[in-house]
This record gives C-alpha cells, sequence and structure tokens, in this order.
C-alpha cells in the first residue's frame, strides 16, 4: 500500500530531499544537454559549442564555423530540447495515469490514445496526405488520439459516471483494435516507402525535430504540466480512493476527469510529433516513488526532469550507438524498460490484479 502525504508544511518546497533533489536534476539536466551537444556525426568541440553560445550572448568569436552553427541550430538544439520536453511530458502523464489509476503499473498508453494516435499517423501516409506538409502526420495522430480518448470516455460513463475499471477496459480493448487496423493499413500498403515511413514513424524518433514543432509542443506540455502540479492535492486525495475524496472535500469526478485529460493532452502531443515511445511513463514515475515517495507534489515535478533526462540520453545513444547511422530512440526504452517491466510486473501481482 502506498503512503499518501495529504497535507505537509507550508515550506514543503524548500526542505528535505524534495529540494536537493531539484538542484540534482537541475545540475544534470545541465550536464545532459551539454553532452548531448557535443555528440554527432560531425565534430563540433566543447571550445568551439563554448564559442557558438558566446557568439548568442553578443560576443565576436571566430573559431565556429556557419556549418556548425547550421548543425547546431537546426539540427541538434531542437532535437535536444525536444526530447527532453517530451520526456518530461510523459513521465508526468505516466505520474498521472498511476494516481488515478492507483495502480503504479500503469502508463499513458493505458487507456488507447497511443494506438489512436498510430492509426491516425499511419493513415495519413497510407492516403498519401502526409506529402501535402509537415502538419498532416501530426495532426491526424492528435486527431486519432482524441478520437480514441472519446470512444473510451464514452464506454465508460454508459452507466452516467466514470468507472474506473471499465475505463480500462475500454482503453485495452479499443487499443487492441485500433492496433489491428495499424497493422492491416501497413499491410496491406502497396508501396515499400510508405511501409518503411510507417514502421519508422512507429519505433518514435525526434530526427524530424524544428523550431516550428517546439513552439508547439512545449506550451501544450508545460501547461497541462503547470496544472497538474497545481492540482496534485486532489491527486493524492484520488489514490485514497472514491469514498476517502468525497469525504475530504474534492470534486472526484471533475478531479478525475481533469488528470486523465490533462494526462491525455501530454500524452497526444507526444505522440504527434515523435511516434510512439514506450516505459518513459511506466519505469521513471516509479523509480522515483521510490526515492521520494508518493506524494504527487514532489513526485510530478521530480519525475518531469527525470524523465526528461532518461529520454534525452536515451536519443543521445540512439544517435551515437551506430554513428553516423541512428536508431529509434522507440527502440532504446523499449530495451531498457522491458526488463524492468517485468520486474515490476513480478513484484507488484496483487497491485496488477488488482486493476
Amino acid at each position: 500500500m502506498l503512503r499518501i502525504t495529504v497535507f505537509a508544511p507550508k515550506n514543503l518546497f524548500f526542505k528535505g530531499r524534495f529540494s536537493l533533489g531539484i538542484i540534482c536534476l537541475l545540475f544534470l539536466s545541465f550536464l545532459s544537454i551539454v553532452f548531448s551537444i557535443t555528440l554527432g556525426p560531425y565534430d563540433i568541440s566543447n571550445r568551439e559549442i563554448l564559442n557558438y553560445f558566446l557568439d548568442l550572448l553578443g560576443f565576436d568569436s571566430q573559431s565556429i564555423t556557419i556549418t556548425q552553427v547550421a548543425i547546431l541550430e537546426t539540427v541538434r538544439l531542437p532535437r535536444i530540447l525536444m526530447a527532453f520536453v517530451i520526456g518530461g511530458g510523459l513521465s508526468v502523464s505516466g505520474v498521472i495515469m498511476q494516481g488515478v489509476f492507483r495502480n503504479n503499473l500503469a502508463d499513458p498508453g493505458i487507456i488507447g490514445i497511443s494506438a489512436g494516435g498510430a492509426t491516425g499517423a499511419v493513415l495519413a501516409i497510407f492516403t498519401g496526405m502526409a506529402v501535402l506538409s509537415v502538419w498532416i502526420v501530426p495532426i491526424f495522430a492528435f486527431v486519432g488520439s482524441f478520437i480514441s480518448l472519446l470512444f473510451v470516455f464514452t464506454i465508460s460513463t454508459l452507466s452516467g459516471r466514470i468507472s474506473v475499471p471499465t475505463l480500462i477496459l475500454s482503453g485495452i480493448a479499443i487499443g487492441a483494435f485500433l492496433n489491428s487496423i495499424t497493422s492491416a493499413i501497413i499491410i496491406f500498403s502497396g508501396d515499400i516507402e510508405s511501409q518503411r515511413q510507417m514502421i519508422f514513424w512507429l519505433a518514435g524518433g525526434f530526427d524530424s525535430a524544428r523550431w516550428i514543432s517546439l513552439k508547439i509542443v512545449v506550451p501544450m506540455i508545460l501547461i497541462p504540466t503547470t496544472l497538474a502540479i497545481i492540482f496534485s492535492r486532489d491527486l493524492n486525495l484520488l489514490m485514497l480512493g472514491e469514498d476517502q475524496g468525497n469525504s475530504l472535500g474534492i470534486r472526484v469526478q471533475f478531479s478525475r476527469n481533469l488528470m486523465l485529460i490533462l494526462g491525455s493532452v501530454i500524452t497526444s502531443i507526444s505522440v504527434a510529433y515523435t511516434g510512439v515511445i514506450a516505459f518513459v511513463g511506466l519505469i521513471i514515475p516509479h523509480m522515483v516513488r521510490l526515492v521520494i515517495g508518493a506524494d504527487n507534489r514532489k513526485l510530478i515535478p521530480l519525475s518531469f526532469f527525470s524523465g526528461a533526462i532518461f529520454l534525452l540520453l536515451s536519443d543521445t545513444l540512439a544517435r551515437i550507438i551506430i554513428s553516423p547511422a541512428e536508431i529509434r530512440v522507440g527502440l532504446v526504452t523499449s530495451f531498457l524498460g522491458a526488463p524492468f517491466f517485468i520486474y515490476l510486473l513480478v513484484s507488484n501481482r496483487k497491485n496488477f490484479y488488482s486493476l
């Protein structure tokens, strides 16, 4: 049984392991970003990167070439920032789903959001509409995610109120149905190049990250994350159960719906722009919870930075492991996350079956 702190001192955010954790994670975030910038098939030294940032601050430096500036500005920096923000967002979504479903084996894909996004993106590629604009695939993926969410919510509210077990089971069913549609589209696509694009997208990656994409992704993740922190006390109370939450003064249905929407928005925008990246929302919240406890007021911000660092380093590994080629980051996270999930499954059998 998770121990949940509902009330805490006013100086919660300024003392103890939480503040130490934030300081450490901010420092590690900085180191991870610097480390990732220096690595790639085109060699750029630490000194040249330093000179690049000095140029941005107004100091004239002659030791970095136009080519190096172009690589940093158009390829590496957008990709690094996208991986950082998406990793943090998926971790926050994982915290929300685990809190709402009161089970640390839940993840952002449990209610079919990722499956809906995958179907939408694959459909855009299959119909040839993806060539019309770089925005088509993300739009189709985002719409697919929310159509899936709408179906799941509709089914789970047939009795007049959301039933968590029905929500989970309907999410699994809708997800399986959409995955079958995705597989059918790939199989029946007669274009080998389209099939390659579909499979490439489904494996998840940040190679298409650009500044214009970040302008949409960053607020669509940071705003729901901020709201999740603001309403994190309600999430704590939801973890106590519906009766206890009502007795402690929260509107359980409203709080649960709000949290599900926030988690769904984060997951949908992540899937729309980077494809399906598994296990980040599962393993990171659980690891942070082991260190800091189950209080979501601390767990959400710490999970954000932990997930951001994890996904950034995973993408860096994907870029350099077979350089100058690269593998998809979704393969890296699955390779790292699958064994951890098996460990959780074995060590939490009772909680799993309680779903």
